[in-house]
């Protein structure tokens, strides 16, 4: 979730007057490196932000967006499947095919408006786009329209906890763009300059503080008696509740409160022989993002179906990750 605030970003920075085309991934077919919605934002003196593939058709796109758009929006389809791929010099190596929306980006941002107002607001949005370049937001799909898409605000973590475990968990977080609040009662350590761009809260663990819809909810007080108060009123349909420590530790948790604890993650993370509080923090990450996409978290190695499309034993194991046994 880190490209729609780069993009945002980008189109901000640029200079008044300046021109910019916008594309757009509007449809894939078979195995691709990205999805509809992905998104690249270029100048004429080059790409500067997003990206709608590997890095194949980019190149592509700075030589040739400017002249395809001069009479107005254009799709163009890049396909991979023919064997002649490399021939035709985009190499993308993918055996599928991309349909790309290509349009002069309107002074007032057309679809990146959209996408700030998401992530500023963090309230999610229906966006249809047409062939034409234009777009309308709607509750409902629109007749015609080449993509629809449901955007929503990039994931939320809340940390409880801002001990020196909890600096790399933010900093990694907060580099996928997520939007992060740290929550610690004690002022020497829930300081602003310890954890850049996050949102940082002075109270104690007792003290409900307000949990968004879908957000990820991480224990890292080192402290038994918190993590109690904090379990006590913390919601129990959150999609992510980790907690650190050993698995004996959080079942005295467990016998303490009364309850069975089969919507925690604990341990908390993936298991990668994670040591160090860089690696937890990495596996922490992890396993916060495979469960937001319903994946169990394993090997890719021997997966034969595209790695974007679900498959029947997914839902099983992901329903299993990090669970309490």
């Amino acid at each position: 979730m880190r490209e729609p605030l780069d993009l945002v970003r980008a189109w901000r920075a640029l200079p008044p007057e300046t021109e910019a085309v916008l594309a757009t991934v509007v449809a894939t077919r078979g195995s691709v490196y990205r999805r509809p919605g992905a998104r690249m934002l270029l100048t004429r003196e080059g790409w500067i932000a997003g990206s709608i593939s590997g890095g194949c058709i980019e190149s592509d796109l700075v030589q040739t967006a400017f002249d395809r758009t001069t009479d107005g929006p254009v799709v163009v389809t890049y396909d991979a499947s023919a064997p002649d791929d490399i021939l035709l010099g985009f190499g993308l190596g993918c055996n599928g095919a991309v349909d790309v929306l290509m349009q002069r980006l309107p002074p007032d941002g057309g679809s990146l408006a959209v996408l700030e107002r998401v992530v500023a607001e963090r309230y999610p949005a229906r966006l249809a786009t047409f062939a034409d370049g234009s777009w309308t937001e709607d509750a409902k799909p629109k007749d015609g329209a080449i993509l629809v898409e449901e955007l929503t605000p990039p994931p939320a973590l809340v940390l409880f906890g801002a001990g020196h475990d909890a600096v790399p968990l933010v900093r990694i977080a907060g580099d996928l763009g997520w939007s992060v609040t740290v929550v610690d009662g004690r002022a020497a350590y829930a300081q602003a300059g310890r954890f850049p761009g996050a949102r940082v809260v002075v109270a104690p663990p007792s003290k409900a503080v307000e949990i968004e819809d879908g957000a990820a909810v991480v224990l890292m007080t080192h402290s038994f008696n918190h993590d109690a108060d904090i379990l006590r009123w913390l919601p129990k349909d959150l999609p992510y509740v980790g907690v650190l420590g050993p698995i004996h530790r959080t079942h005295r948790l467990l016998d303490e409160l009364g309850i069975d604890g089969g919507h925690l993650h604990a341990p908390v993370g993936l298991n990668l022989g994670a040591e160090g509080p860089d690696e937890i923090a990495l596996a922490i990450v992890a396993e916060i993002l495979a469960v937001r996409k319903g994946r169990p978290g394993g090997h890719l190695k021997g997966r034969m179906t595209p790695l974007h499309a679900p498959d029947e034993t997914q839902d099983k194991e992901a329903a299993r990750v990090g669970r309490l046994g």
